[in-house]
């Protein structure tokens, strides 16, 4: 069989292909624009925090000078699929409750979602959050105190059973490369396992609101 006419054929089509601009056309890739957040567990995750405040994750306020700040809690990994529902907002219900006894009456600026993070050079008033630890249907938590500006997060087990490698971490490093989760407790009973722990908390809170 002559093959010589197929392979004309074939080369035909190839070169008016090519000339047609061959090879993948080039798109705006539509998911792009939508595409994930690093993940908190990331090491180098702190790093995108110095462009300065683009990251929605970094709060828009500083607070005010002797006041307190109270950050949104910070989820890991990044609940995308919204299981944890209200939890979040109402374990920062819980903690501002605390906040608002321990701070005698100081000014407290409560961040919304998802502003976690003081901005780059600190928050002007003591900044208190949470880290939030999810792993299917279990969670745990911790609560971080941070002095004002560039200041190392002192971390304080909240809820379920953590062991912690450092009890202070290094200021925007994420707090929680320095937690191991020895038990999750199940995620619809944290806010009831995270009050066994008040009184650490109050201290914890008490000792960052020193003058």
């Amino acid at each position: 069989m002559n093959r010589t006419p197929l392979l004309v054929l074939l080369s035909l089509l190839s070169a008016l292909f090519g000339a047609c601009g061959g090879g993948e056309a080039v798109h705006p890739d539509p998911q792009h624009a939508n595409a994930p957040m690093p993940d908190a567990r990331d090491p180098g995750y702190a790093a995108s925090f110095n462009r300065g405040t683009d990251d929605p994750r970094v709060s828009t306020s500083a607070g005010a000078e002797g006041g307190i700040v109270l950050l949104w809690p910070r989820v890991v990994p990044a609940d995308e699929s919204g299981s944890l529902g209200e939890l979040p907002a109402i374990l920062q219900s819980d903690l501002r409750d605390i906040v608002e006894r321990v701070g005698g009456g100081r000014p407290l600026d409560v961040r919304p979602e998802p502003q976690r993070a003081c901005p780059q050079s600190g928050c002007l008033g003591t900044s208190i959050g949470i880290v939030l630890l999810q792993n299917g249907s279990g969670c745990a938590a911790a609560v971080t105190v941070s002095l004002p500006g560039q200041s190392p997060a002192r971390l304080v087990p909240w809820a379920g059973a953590l062991r912690l490698r450092n009890t202070m971490v290094p200021f925007r490093e994420p707090p929680e490369s320095q937690i191991s989760v020895q038990d999750f407790g199940r995620c619809t009973e944290l806010r009831g396992t995270a009050g066994e722990a008040t009184a650490e908390i109050e201290q914890a809170v008490r000792e960052g609101l020193r003058d």
